[in-house]
C-alpha cells in the first residue's frame, strides 16, 4: 500500500499512457487562458511562485462524467471520499461486477474485482489538502462474468435514482421500479430491496413536507412586500405555533371580480395527498368568457362548518362586496356550509349543484326515464316546462315528485334563479375544473401548492390579456359561437311584429312573445343567461333594418358578457416573487406541521364515487353459467338451476366426492360397504336398500361412533346428551 502511494506522487505526465490528456489540456491553458479564481497564475517576474502553480495544475484532473458513463485513468481527482465512494458504486453497477474495498480508511482507497483471477484494481489517497482523492493506480481489464444480482445497488443508490418517480406517484407499485432498474441499468433486485426504496423516498417526502412549514412566514411577509395589497392570513395554534389554516387572495383577484365578473360564486373543497393531508377550500368565479377565474383560496384542517366559517369571514373581509349589489354562491348540499354562508352572506342567494342533487335523487329512482326528466326540470327556463317535467316524473313515481318538491325551486332550476345574475349554471362544475388542474401538485408541500396557483395566476392573466387584444369581435369568442348557433336557430321561425319592438315568434318549440325593449323573452332564457336566445335572435334580425347584424348584436348582450368586461377582469397584475434563498428572515416562532392523523386500515387508493358515476375501468369478456355453461349469467342467478330446485325439492348442484372412513368394527371383521347418494331422486331408498350389498359411504366427521350390527344405532348411545348451565 505504501509502495502504491509513492509511486503516486508524481502522477502527471508519462506515468500512464493515459496521461497524455491531462498534459494536453494543461498546455492549452496557455494558449487560450481565462481567467478564473481557483487557477490564477502569479505574475511574470515571480517565476518560483508560477512554477509551483503549474506544478499544481498537473497533479490531477476532476473527475467528469463522460456522456452517462463513466471511464477512470490514473491522476482522476475526487472531491472527497464519501464522493468517490458513490462513483465506484455506480461503476460497480454500470460493469455489471462486484467490488471489494481491500483498504478503506481516511487517507487510502483501495478496490477489487470479488471475481477470483480478475485483475482489476484500483487504488486512490488523498492530496495534501486532505480531503481530495486522487487516483494513483489502475489496471482497468475485467476478465470476469457479468452479474445481474448487485449487491453495490443498495437502497440509498436506488432511491437516489427513482425518487422522483416516486415523489410523483406514492402509490407507485414497487413492480414498477423492478422493470425500471433492470431496464435502464441492467440490475435486477429482490422486492424487499425496492420496499425499501420506496419507505425511504416516502420519508424523504414526509420530512420535506414538515421542514417547509417553517418558511411559512417569511413567504406570507415576502407577498405582502412584493405583491401590496394581498390577504394572505395564517392562523396557528398555540402556545406552540402549529398550523391550523391559510387563506391566500390577491388583489389583481379581487379587483378582477369586482369590476369585470358577474356576481356569481362558486365554492368547493379537495382533499390534499401529502403526508399532511388537510383539504384546499377554493372559491372560483366565471369571467365574460366562461373561463375559470379563481378567487381565494385557503388551505385547512378538515371541511366542516367551522372551516369554511373562517373561510367565508376573511373573503368577506377582503372583497367587500357592495350590499346594494347582488350575489350568488353555487355549492354542494354540505350542512356546514350551508350554515356558513347563512351567517356571513345572509343577503345573497345560493344554488345547490344540480348534479350532486341527482346524486342523491338517483339511489332512490334510478332509470334513464328520471334522469332525462330530472335534468329537463333542472334546465327550463320557464316555470311551465319546469311543471311539465316534474308532472311525467309524478306520472312514473308519485313519491319521486315528492322527492324533488321539497327542494325549492330556486336551488337547482334555472327558471327560479335570479335574473340579475345573468348566470345559468346548474352545476359547480367549474369547482370540479379548478380542482383537476392543481393535479399531481395537491401531493406536493403547502408552500410549493401556493406557489403553483400563484404562477398559474400569473401566466393565465397574462395569456388572457394577448387573447384579449387579438379578438375580431366586440363580444368574447364563447359568446359569439352562442350567438351564432342562437341565429341559426332562429332561421326555422315565424316572426309576426307587434309594433314598438314586441314581437310574436312562432318556432318548433311553441309561441313565445318577444320584447326587445326590455331585454325579454317568453322562454326565459334570455334574462337568465344574458345572452339572446334563438326567438330574440328572430326578432334582432327583423329589428335591424338597414344596419348590419353584426353590430346590432352586441347591444342585446348584457355588458358583463362583453371583451370591455373582459378586460376589466385582467386589468391587474400579479407580482413576480424571488428565489425562496432571497427572502428576508423573520424574527417569530417557527411554524409546526399538525399533527398526522393516520386513518385506520389499509390506505384508500381510490376515491368514493357517487351513485351513478361511471367507474373507472371494468371487467372485459363475458359471464359464463357454471351450470348450464350459457353465457350472459352466473350460477347464482341460473333460471335453469331455479326450475330444477323446484322440480326436484333439493338442491341441483353435483354432489362432492367424499372419502371413505373405515371403522375399526367393518374393517377388521368384512369390507366396507358404500350407498351411493340419490340426489336428483325425489324418494329416498328404503333401509332394506340402504343395509344392502352395495357398499355403504359414511360422512367423515371429527369423532366416529360405533355403530351395532344391523344397522340401528341408538341415538342416546351414540352421542353424548350436552349439558345446559345457568
Amino acid at each position: 500500500g505504501d509502495n502504491e502511494d509513492g509511486v503516486g506522487v508524481g502522477v502527471g505526465v508519462g506515468v500512464d499512457g493515459d496521461n497524455e490528456d491531462i498534459t494536453k489540456e494543461c498546455m492549452n491553458l496557455f494558449e487560450g487562458y481565462e481567467s478564473k479564481s481557483d487557477d490564477e497564475f502569479s505574475s511574470d517576474s515571480d517565476t518560483d511562485q508560477s512554477h509551483v502553480k503549474v506544478d499544481k495544475l498537473l497533479r490531477g484532473v476532476p473527475f467528469k462524467k463522460d456522456e452517462n458513463e463513466i471511464k477512470f485513468f490514473v491522476g482522476q481527482t475526487f472531491a472527497n471520499k464519501e464522493v468517490m465512494r458513490d462513483i465506484f458504486r455506480e461503476y460497480a453497477v454500470q460493469e455489471g461486477v462486484v467490488l471489494n474495498r481491500i483498504k478503506n480508511d481516511k487517507q487510502r482507497q483501495t478496490y477489487q474485482c470479488n471475481a477470483a483471477g480478475c485483475p482489476w484494481r484500483a487504488h486512490a489517497s488523498w492530496m495534501i489538502d486532505k480531503t481530495t482523492f486522487i487516483l494513483k493506480t489502475l489496471v482497468d481489464q475485467h476478465e470476469c462474468h457479468r452479474v445481474c444480482n448487485n449487491k453495490e445497488a443498495k437502497v440509498k443508490w436506488i432511491a437516489s435514482k427513482f425518487d422522483s418517480i416516486v415523489k410523483s406517484n406514492p402509490s407507485l407499485n414497487v413492480k414498477v421500479l423492478a422493470d425500471l432498474l433492470l431496464e435502464k441499468f441492467n440490475v435486477s433486485v429482490e422486492l424487499k430491496r425496492l420496499y425499501g426504496v420506496k419507505h425511504r423516498v416516502l420519508r424523504q417526502i414526509r420530512s420535506e413536507h414538515e421542514h417547509s412549514f417553517k418558511y411559512l412566514r417569511q413567504y406570507a411577509y415576502t407577498l405582502n412586500q412584493t405583491n401590496p395589497g394581498v390577504a394572505i392570513h395564517m392562523r396557528v395554534q398555540k402556545p406552540v405555533s402549529v398550523f391550523h389554516r391559510l387563506f391566500l387572495s390577491f388583489e389583481a383577484q379581487k379587483l378582477g371580480f369586482l369590476d369585470g365578473c358577474r356576481p356569481f360564486i362558486g365554492l368547493d373543497g379537495c382533499h390534499l395527498k401529502g403526508p399532511c393531508g388537510g383539504i384546499l377550500l377554493s372559491a372560483v368565479a366565471l369571467d365574460a368568457n366562461s373561463g375559470l377565474f379563481p378567487l381565494a383560496v385557503c388551505i385547512c384542517e378538515k371541511e366542516t362548518k367551522y372551516s369554511w366559517l373562517w373561510f367565508l369571514n376573511h373573503l368577506k373581509m377582503y372583497l367587500q362586496f357592495p350590499s346594494d349589489r347582488h350575489l350568488c354562491f353555487m355549492s354542494d348540499r354540505q350542512k356546514g356550509l350551508i350554515k356558513a354562508l347563512s351567517k356571513h352572506f345572509p343577503t345573497a342567494s345560493k344554488r345547490y349543484c344540480a348534479r350532486h342533487i341527482y346524486a342523491n335523487f338517483r339511489g332512490s329512482y334510478c332509470g334513464d326515464s328520471f334522469k332525462k326528466l330530472f335534468w329537463k326540470a333542472s334546465r327550463s327556463t320557464n316555470v311551465f316546462d319546469f311543471k311539465a317535467a316534474l308532472n311525467d316524473i309524478g306520472e312514473i313515481h308519485p313519491g319521486a315528485k315528492e322527492w324533488l318538491s321539497k327542494i325549492e325551486p330556486r336551488l337547482w332550476s334555472r327558471f327560479a334563479f335570479d335574473a340579475v345574475i345573468r348566470c345559468d349554471h346548474v352545476t359547480n362544475n367549474m369547482t370540479e375544473a379548478f380542482n383537476s388542474l392543481l393535479g399531481t401538485h395537491r401531493s406536493e408541500t403547502y408552500l410549493q401548492l401556493l406557489e403553483f396557483i400563484r404562477r398559474m395566476l400569473i401566466r393565465k392573466f397574462q395569456e388572457r390579456k394577448d387573447e384579449c387584444d387579438a379578438w375580431r369581435t366586440v363580444l368574447p369568442p364563447r359568446v359569439h359561437a352562442k350567438i351564432l348557433k342562437h341565429s341559426k336557430a332562429s332561421r326555422q321561425m315565424t316572426i309576426i311584429s307587434a309594433g314598438d319592438q314586441e314581437y310574436e315568434i312562432l318556432g318548433q318549440d311553441g309561441t313565445f312573445a318577444v320584447k326587445l325593449k326590455q331585454y325579454n323573452c317568453g322562454c326565459g332564457s334570455w334574462q337568465i343567461s344574458g345572452i339572446p336566445c334563438p326567438h330574440a335572435m328572430a326578432a334582432i334580425s327583423h329589428n335591424c333594418g338597414k344596419e348590419s347584424l353584426r353590430d346590432m348584436v352586441p347591444r342585446y348582450v348584457h355588458q358583463s358578457l362583453t371583451k370591455s368586461a373582459y378586460m376589466q377582469t385582467y386589468k391587474g397584475m400579479i407580482h413576480p416573487v424571488p428565489d425562496q434563498k432571497m427572502w428576508p428572515e423573520i424574527v417569530a416562532d417557527e411554524v409546526l406541521p399538525p399533527p398526522i392523523h393516520v386513518q385506520p386500515g389499509r390506505p384508500k387508493m381510490q376515491r368514493k364515487r357517487e351513485s351513478g358515476e361511471k367507474s373507472k375501468g371494468g371487467r372485459t369478456g363475458t359471464v359464463v353459467c357454471t351450470y348450464c355453461n350459457k353465457a350472459g349469467h352466473n350460477k347464482r342467478t341460473c333460471k335453469e338451476k331455479k326450475e330444477a330446485t323446484k322440480s326436484s325439492g333439493s338442491s341441483p348442484t353435483r354432489p362432492r366426492r367424499k372419502k371413505s372412513m373405515i371403522t375399526p368394527e367393518t374393517s377388521s371383521s368384512q369390507p366396507t360397504s358404500t350407498v351411493q347418494s340419490q340426489v336428483h331422486s325425489q324418494h329416498p331408498p328404503s333401509t332394506a336398500e340402504a343395509s344392502s350389498s352395495q357398499p355403504t359411504r359414511t360422512k367423515k366427521t371429527k369423532k366416529q361412533h360405533q355403530t351395532p350390527a344391523g344397522g340401528y344405532q341408538n341415538p342416546s348411545q351414540s352421542q353424548p346428551q350436552s349439558q345446559l348451565t345457568d
